[in-house]
């Protein structure tokens, strides 16, 4: 088991996930506080391991000069493949209509209250991915403005040079760390992915795997 790969071992889980399902059926369901675990394990790093990566990432360059050459190159790069994942993913829903083959009626599942949320303009996105109090941003896991921040601090840092060396050190620990508990989180993810799927069978059947 040690050699098998992490992507291995979570196929695996999966496939015991839906085996456990088919036996047992919606007795599975006792396993559903294993899946929660995994789903609050992996919210709980994503917010430090985004910061802490962020600051550290933008810190390790020499200069600022040598940061604003890259951070042009990014912003083009992200512009490009921002749009190319636009359109392949209104291709591919274009084509394939993913989602419309299930019947929520069938699920126990309503849309009876659902209101549609209309689209914010360009102008409203921007504005809202420059947080107001960045704590108040960390706590409710608000992802790009955690973003935002993260890129000002590195930038100030960068700036400061020698002056922030300290502060650079703090997070490239920090990082360190969280690479280190994210290791430690997925390794759970097999159990995690089992429980998820035996639970999501086990409730809604067999039946939902095929839709």
């Amino acid at each position: 088991m040690k050699k098998m790969s992490l992507s291995t071992k979570v196929f695996i889980g999966f496939v015991i996930g839906i085996v456990a399902a088919l036996i047992f059926g919606e007795k599975v369901t006792v396993v559903k506080p294993f899946g929660d675990l995994f789903l609050n394990l992996i919210k709980m790093i994503v917010v430090p391991l985004v910061f802490f990566s962020i600051v550290s990432g933008i810190t390790s360059m020499s200069s600022f000069q040598k940061l604003r050459r890259l951070g042009s190159k990014v912003f083009l790069f992200y512009i490009v493949t921002t749009i190319f994942a636009g359109i392949i993913g209104i291709s591919v829903a274009n084509i394939f209509s993913p989602g419309s083959s299930i019947n929520l009626e069938e699920l126990s599942l309503s849309t009876e209250g659902y209101e549609e949320q209309g689209t914010p303009s360009v102008l409203d996105t921007l504005v809202s991915m420059v947080p107001t109090n960045p704590i108040s941003s960390l706590v409710e896991g608000n992802l790009m403005q955690i973003i935002i921040f993260s890129i000002f601090i590195g930038v100030a840092m960068v700036i400061l040079g020698d002056k922030a060396s300290t502060m650079k050190k703090f997070f490239d620990n920090g990082t360190e760390v969280m690479y280190k508990v994210t290791g430690m989180v997925m390794k759970y993810s097999p159990i995690g992915v089992a429980a998820l799927i035996a639970t999501t069978v086990g409730e809604y059947g067999a039946s939902v795997l095929g839709a």
